[in-house]
């Protein structure tokens, strides 16, 4: 049985085999392409998927997005956390 990926502050998360971050340049949007299965992010999913590169902590993801945004820490690593959350449900990310 396989345990599920918990993400935290701490996860530097990467995309799992086979799974790639793409732009799709027909229909102008990124796209999160794996085996048999693609999802679309919007809003903000772009740009923390974005930053998802296997290199960057959750935490650093975090700050550059507060950064960006010019928004409560709190509520970026809420909204972040959440999402990488449902990607590693999906099985789209890996540690």
């Amino acid at each position: 049985m396989n345990q599920r990926l918990v993400i935290d502050r701490e996860s530097t998360p990467r995309w799992a085999r086979g799974v790639r971050y793409r732009r799709d340049e027909a229909r102008d949007r990124w796209m999160i392409v794996g085996p048999e299965r693609i999802l679309v992010p919007e809003g903000p999913g772009t740009d923390i998927a974005a930053l998802i590169d296997g290199k960057r902590s959750v935490a650093e993801m975090i700050a550059e997005l507060a950064a960006e945004y010019d928004a409560e820490t709190a509520t970026i690593a809420d909204e972040t956390i959440a999402f990488l959350q449902q990607l590693a449900d999906q099985r789209y990310l890996g540690l």
